[in-house]
């Protein structure tokens, strides 16, 4: 395959096969931004690829995605990402550690942590074999959490000039650990929620913990009559079928890659959809991890957090000022400075 031909790849710096035949370890590593004068970070994924393109397209695309996050949260740090290919391995503790000995050969220019696909308790086994991963002392997934809600906040005020929760509502679509803390957060404030996942045991424990909530089906998330659509599953969520479906004034949510396409800014623009672009949404998970690798400061995590809706609001004033789709805003600004970055 010639991986230059494929969309997704973005002049990368460099990518690199991962194996270990006694252990079935078949990993990418793909770095986009970034690696020599700092190191480029992103997240290690372990999903049941259909095939080696199919993990090499998403590595290209997921590492791609970091360098905007990391340009647009205000970080010197390149982008980059690593995926395994679950497939029939038998053994998850043994891959993990091939893995973790494989990065070593980075010498320290990419470093990582756990992604979807993976527990605390991988990156522990991970960690006693390299030292190239983060996450140990950081709560990315608290602090993903905390910088949607300051987008959230944002965005709310922006569109209907009030902040208060309790007269919104909202359709949560993705029950993992940070759509259950988006959840927790808008539930304390009262706030009117719809949720799915197509996890059926998440379904059941959403309904025990938060018993107001109302639950609906991943097809019809889509369709619901609500404030504000929070996308915290996984990527192209917005696309040329979602999209039609859509009745909401707000888009803000975790997940990476929401919008299937560019282009689609513009269709949200015209719908009159106010699009908070993902990758600045969702940066607290990289600020936390970034922020252990530097120096693990409380009041220095809580203050890029914060910047969070600091950037959402410069994003969507230059949008509104220009008359551009936030996407097209936000990409343009993001490239200029990862680009042009040693």
């Amino acid at each position: 395959m010639n991986i230059e031909e494929f969309p997704e790849f973005d002049n990368h710096r460099s990518i690199h096969f991962l194996q270990d035949k006694s252990t079935g370890l078949r990993a990418f590593v793909a770095i986009h931004r970034g690696g020599i004068n700092y190191p480029s970070f992103g997240a290690t994924r372990y999903w049941e690829y259909k095939n080696e393109e199919e993990a090499i397209r998403d590595v290209l695309r997921l590492s791609r995605g970091m360098s905007y996050k990391s340009a647009m949260a205000g970080l010197i740090y390149g982008g980059a990402k690593a995926v395994i290919m679950a497939g029939l391995v038998k053994d998850k503790k043994a891959v993990l550690r091939a893995y973790a000995e494989k990065l070593n050969y980075l010498t320290g220019h990419f470093v990582t942590g756990t992604d979807v696909g993976m527990t605390k308790e991988d990156l522990l086994v991970m960690a006693r074999v390299s030292d190239n991963f983060v996450g140990l002392k950081a709560n990315p997934e608290k602090s993903t959490v905390d910088g949607v809600c300051e987008a959230l906040k944002v965005c709310i005020q922006e569109v209907f000039n009030d902040i208060d929760l309790s007269k919104r509502s909202f359709s949560v679509q993705g029950l993992g650990k940070t759509g259950v803390g988006i959840i927790e957060k808008l539930y304390e404030q009262g706030a009117t929620i719809f949720a799915t996942d197509i996890n059926k045991k998440k379904i059941s424990e959403i309904s025990r913990s938060f018993p107001k909530i109302n639950i609906c089906s991943p097809e019809s998330i889509y369709s619901k009559n609500v404030d504000v659509f929070v996308p915290c599953a996984l990527s192209h969520s917005i696309n040329k079928k979602s999209i039609k479906r859509l009745r909401v004034k707000i888009i803000a949510g975790s997940a990476n890659n929401q919008l299937e396409n560019e282009d689609l800014g513009v269709q949200l623009m015209v719908k009159g959809i106010l699009y908070a672009p993902d990758y600045i949404v969702n940066a607290g998970g990289l600020i936390s991890v970034i922020n252990e690798y530097e120096s693990n400061r409380q009041e220095a995590l809580e203050e890029k957090i914060k910047n969070i809706g600091v950037n959402i609001r410069k994003i969507i004033t230059t949008s509104r000022r220009q008359k551009k789709p936030t996407n097209f805003i936000a990409n343009r600004i993001a490239e200029n400075i990862f680009n042009n970055a040693s």
